[in-house]
């Protein structure tokens, strides 16, 4: 099983998750995409990204952006990791971007799969975003960016926790849970620190932005060609999508299941997380669990 996270966060942040599906019999592999974590930094490539952006709120705007690289590129260093570890097939799980990128592979490299889990994302990134914004005036995502500062190379441990903190609170919590819980919160503090310690932050914000340049050119210059490619998917397919996702509303989780044929949807009550009580982590973990021993037995 091949674990990939999504915008600016790093594989750590699939704990503990990751350990749970292992201890469920799988072979769980992670990595830190570009530009996050220990992985190579593009900053020779393209320095300053914020340069190279469309200026403005509106996620759509981007006609004119420069990237570094594109979400087939991430696609492909995904299934170079498969190679490094002399895996023919997988199965590719991922969330948000990841999500994404776990389509494109699906599309660009069906050999390579024995299932797709793509978890609350969506065919166009950049739409779906939209949409959201559309639901409430882009209140959200106006205080989701003002929580979200670069941290800076000298912040200490607790300076950055309580950064990281502030941002994933919104992004956490949810009607039906609206307070993360304490397990939540020390997933959170164990998979950041652990990030601190290896010095595998995003200190200046700018992989981000490389990386959101990286969606704006996939979607400029290869969503046609990708919504082709899902019809013709024939690997086995669930959506995990949260009811109350602010970010990636649930109506683009089910556009996308639609556009796999024969993909199953799996509804959770959540936002743009992967669980925000103990209840809706163990409905996540046990419907890949299934899903996956389902695929296997195909």
């Amino acid at each position: 099983m091949l674990l990939i996270m999504g915008h600016s966060c790093t594989m750590n942040q699939w704990r503990p998750f990751d350990q749970q599906l292992a201890n469920a019999g799988f072979h769980v592999i992670k990595f830190d995409n570009r530009d996050m974590g220990r992985t190579q930094r593009f900053d020779d490539i393209l320095a300053e990204p914020e340069k190279c952006m469309s200026s403005g709120p509106n996620p759509l705007e981007g006609e004119n952006d420069i990237s570094a690289y594109c979400i087939s590129d991430m696609a492909d260093d995904a299934v170079a990791v498969l190679d490094h570890y002399g895996v023919d097939k997988a199965h590719i799980v991922g969330a948000s971007m990841g999500g994404l990128i776990c389509q494109v592979i699906g599309v660009r490299h069906p050999s390579r799969c024995k299932s797709l889990t793509p978890i609350m994302t969506a065919v166009n990134l950049n739409e779906a975003v939209g949409r959201g914004m559309a639901k409430d005036g882009g209140a959200f995502m106006g205080k989701l960016m003002n929580t979200t500062s670069p941290p800076g190379k000298d912040a200490t441990l607790q300076e950055f926790l309580d950064g990281k903190l502030k941002h994933w609170h919104m992004m956490m919590t949810d009607p039906a849970w609206p307070e993360m819980d304490e397990d939540a919160i020390k997933q959170f503090r164990d998979s950041f620190t652990a990030d601190y310690k290896r010095g595998g932050f995003d200190y200046d914000g700018r992989g981000a932005l490389r990386q959101s340049l990286a969606i704006n050119e996939f979607e400029r210059s290869m969503l046609a060609s990708h919504l082709e490619g899902l019809k013709k998917l024939s690997c086995p397919t669930l959506v995990l999508h949260g009811i109350y996702d602010p970010l990636i509303p649930i109506e683009s989780g089910r556009e996308l299941a639609r556009s796999i044929p024969g993909a199953r949807i799996v509804e959770y009550l959540g936002g743009h997380h992967l669980g925000n009580h103990p209840t809706v982590r163990d409905t996540i973990r046990s419907a890949i669990a299934e899903h996956l021993t389902a695929a296997e037995s195909m």
